[in-house]
């Protein structure tokens, strides 16, 4: 009998495989391993024909999918959805499962919860899944950007500096898990993204989808130690850059560094502490990377910023969080800068 939590999943599964594009994010990696792991133990036998995908940013513009589960990626990150599609997201609230032909949402199943897209997952295979409750707690608490334990705190460090600054210590850590795989097109699929220049997307993913908790476990601890000793200095060295504006609090940082784009998550997580609005400006080679936030739940950042944006600034996001991206062809320092001061003059 099929759960009705997780039937509108099952169907999708049975009708077009398991065919993955995720956002990714923490909880974008977490939401796919549980997934992936809900499904080898419920024996799903598609799941050993599947295919995971972390689509980059600026990759979004450029995809088209068909036949997808999508973690995380509404159309509003920039990706086509063509021919039937299902949407896995908890943005905005509350969490829900969408399937949709082409643009049109057919059927919708809405989940009476807070929590982010991995704890959504968990919540609807709760009876199959075996996932340490705690660990599923880190996730929401890290997506939430609030840090009620310590551990969730390492968690989001762990992987920042997984992902932007890999070690070669990692394939060790993950050893247990390497050995269990299979010769089946997921492994095949996974054993690529283990290969590639962020190695941790494929590692965790693995990690998760074969229950190897004890190493995930592991890996926190690591590099969570790693990033104490290797950019807390920076991260002490960007904060002491910070400049406020009335609600304003603001930090630009060298985006091709790859201490200071690691460390810059931290700084951002402490500016949204002490300011209404907090913003880290990355600067690369074409233009600026920014992210804005705010814990004030009335604060609509989304909408006060397409009130007064125009077609040239790329981005997205929710209420309380943005992401944008200003080409420096048409956008100086200063310009990016102004645009930020006034969307928080409005907030």
């Amino acid at each position: 009998m099929v759960n009705l939590l997780s039937d509108i999943i099952l169907r999708f599964v049975k009708l077009n495989g398991v065919r993955i594009l995720s956002d990714g994010d923490t909880d974008g990696v977490f939401a796919t391993g549980f997934l992936l792991r809900a499904l080898i133990l419920m024996n799903v036998e598609e799941v050993y024909s599947g295919n995971v995908e972390y689509p980059r940013a600026r990759e979004m513009e450029k995809l088209t999918a068909t036949g997808n589960i999508l973690i995380e990626l509404h159309t509003e990150r920039g990706i086509k959805y063509s021919g039937q599609n299902l949407l896995i997201d908890h943005h905005p609230e509350p969490p829900r499962v969408v399937l949709y032909s082409d643009q049109t949402p057919i059927l919708t199943r809405k989940y009476n919860i807070s929590t982010s897209a991995a704890g959504l997952i968990h919540y609807i295979f709760e009876k199959s899944l075996d996932v340490p409750a705690d660990l599923v707690e880190l996730v929401d608490q890290v997506d939430y950007k609030n840090y009620q334990v310590e551990d969730a705190h390492k968690l989001a460090r762990a992987f920042i500096i997984s992902r932007n600054i890999p070690d070669e210590k990692l394939r060790d850590i993950f050893q247990s898990t390497q050995v269990q795989v299979k010769d089946a097109p997921l492994f095949k699929n996974l054993e690529r993204l283990i290969l590639a220049s962020s190695p941790i997307y494929g590692l965790l993913t693995l990690a998760l989808a074969l229950g190897d908790y004890d190493s995930i476990y592991e890996w926190i601890f690591y590099e969570s130690q790693r990033f104490e000793n290797e950019i807390v200095p920076t991260v002490k060295k960007l904060y002491s850059r910070a400049t406020r504006i009335g609600n304003l609090s603001y930090v630009v940082y060298n985006y091709g560094d790859l201490k200071e784009r690691t460390a810059a998550d931290d700084v951002f997580y402490i500016l949204q502490r002490e300011s209404e609005i907090a913003a880290v400006i990355g600067v690369t080679t074409n233009g600026f990377s920014v992210r804005m936030a705010s814990l004030n739940p009335g604060s609509n950042l989304m909408k006060l910023f397409l009130n007064i944006s125009d077609k040239r600034i790329k981005g997205g996001g929710r209420e309380n969080i943005i992401n944008l991206y200003f080409p420096n062809t048409f956008f100086t320092l200063a310009d990016v800068i102004n645009t930020l001061c006034r969307v928080s003059q409005q907030a």
